[in-house]
């Protein structure tokens, strides 16, 4: 019998980035994001996370 195929593609992360979770933001902080990560070559999550992680230590 022969072994099953590995799948292609790329492999998995050690902690994939997998769970959506709702905010809500008034105009102003959520503009403040915005310009943040472009003027960061940043996407808006990437802003969130490091924040975040930022306010958890």
């Amino acid at each position: 019998m022969s072994k099953p195929k590995k799948k292609m593609g790329r492999p998995m992360k050690e902690n994939p980035i997998k769970i959506l979770k709702g905010i809500k933001f008034d105009e102003k902080l959520l503009r403040e994001v915005e310009q943040y990560a472009e003027k960061n070559d940043m996407t808006f999550s990437e802003v969130v996370r490091i924040a975040l992680r930022e306010f958890m230590k």
